[in-house]
């Protein structure tokens, strides 16, 4: 692993420990030691999650003028401050303020890894490899951060939870500022990129406007794993205890397995994301086959088995595949629509998902709402295939023409 790549990584890791280690906490913090109501708790928390998902909306194409490094220090700095000063006042206006500048801070740092990653991944074509490992150390910390979370939260010292939280970012923005060097992700255009040009310009690229919709089709697949299996664990089988099992295995699984089949699929089948994606979508659907089988919970465990080899398909290939539709100093415009497309598609997931699997609890089979989601991940697997053919038959037309003239 090269050592840019490394130092982004534990970037990530460091950074997404204090996320995790929010996220659990948060709702309740802000009810229990903050004393707001659930309405003002429940408000402040999906103001929350609307800037932390939407803000790269606003930052990508301006992050686009602007060194990747001093983007991740920046954006570290911006999070852990914002964050260390909530525990400190007591104002609904300003915790709020407060969240949606940290919000605005994640997704800068989040652009500007990417950004660096898929650069650097484009140099020497290991971009898979490379997403591949910040998903690993992204996984590792989902598994550390709930529980420095909930230790802070039940240690009674509810003074320091968020100045520790927001110290994991600025520790992290200084480990950054000291260790990793200028990345010089400039390309052949040196112009400045503006709000509106850099969107215009991505926005005409019609390939990557189809892999948008693409991936809005697997985050909806993605985002079940956090929205309706939960309900329907509770649901079904009234065992909501469960989960924490069934998401632990979710998590090794995926930081085991993840550097190996990244190596066979870079090894054996190079150049080939969109096959990859192909086969991510198609195991999501085997997953959601074996979870609509309700004759035990043994099954849920092979759901989740094949979920996990899904995401490790899925998750890196998605950046990788951005990576080649890059134009001009373009990169962190493109990832910001791909992370808003991501985003839909898991809100899309999450709200679509509850109320079909709600309407078939009604009626006593809930387990055939993922009988319908196999079918759309199976039909989402032939779109891409279709997408890839397309894209073939394009590429080759234009190597004739060229030939030609």
């Amino acid at each position: 692993m090269p050592l840019p790549i490394f130092h982004i990584c534990l970037n990530y890791f460091t950074t997404h420990i204090g996320f995790f280690s929010i996220m659990p906490i948060l709702t309740i913090y802000l009810i229990n030691i903050k004393g707001f109501s659930v309405t003002d708790s429940a408000l402040m928390v999906s103001i929350f999650t609307v800037a932390y998902k939407s803000a790269r909306f606003f930052v990508g194409p301006l992050l686009d003028n602007i060194n990747p490094k001093t983007s991740i220090v920046f954006g570290c700095m911006l999070s852990g401050i914002c964050l260390s000063l909530i525990g400190l006042v007591n104002s609904f206006f300003m915790i709020v303020i407060l969240l949606i500048l940290s919000g605005f801070g994640f997704s800068a740092r989040g652009l500007a890894g990417s950004t660096s990653v898929s650069f650097i991944g484009d140099q020497d074509g290991k971009g898979i490899l490379y997403f591949g490992n910040i998903n690993v150390f992204v996984n590792i910390a989902s598994m550390i951060g709930p529980f420095i979370g909930t230790y802070l939260y039940t240690s009674g010292n509810s003074d320091f939870i968020f100045p520790i939280i927001g110290g994991f970012y600025i520790v992290s923005g200084i480990h950054i500022y000291l260790f990793l060097k200028s990345i010089d992700v400039s390309e052949k255009n040196n112009s400045k990129t503006t709000f509106f040009s850099g969107y215009k310009t991505a926005l005409k690229n019609k390939p990557f406007m189809l892999f948008l919709i693409i991936n809005l089709f697997g985050a909806f697949l993605y985002g079940q794993l956090f929205t309706t299996f939960p309900f329907y664990v509770s649901k079904k089988y009234g065992q909501e205890e469960l989960l924490g099992l069934l998401y632990l295995i979710n998590g090794l699984l995926v930081v085991v397995l993840q550097i190996p089949i990244s190596n066979m699929l870079h090894k054996f089948f190079p150049k080939k994301e969109e096959y990859y994606l192909v086969s991510a979508y198609f195991i999501f659907g085997i997953s959601f086959l074996f979870a609509s089988i309700d004759i035990g919970l043994y099954f849920l465990y092979i759901a989740i088995a094949f979920f996990s080899i899904a995401e490790i398909f899925f998750t890196p290939t998605v950046s990788s595949i951005v990576s080649k539709h890059v134009t001009n100093n373009l990169r962190t415009t493109y990832f910001s629509l791909i992370g808003l497309s991501t985003a839909f598609g898991e809100g899309l997931g999450a709200f679509a998902g509850l109320k079909l699997l709600y309407l078939f609890d009604q009626v006593a089979k809930a387990n055939y709402y993922w009988v319908v989601i196999t079918l759309f991940a199976f039909f989402s697997s032939i779109i891409v295939l279709l997408y890839k053919i397309r894209e073939s038959y394009t590429n080759s037309k234009e190597g004739i023409s060229e030939d030609i003239s």
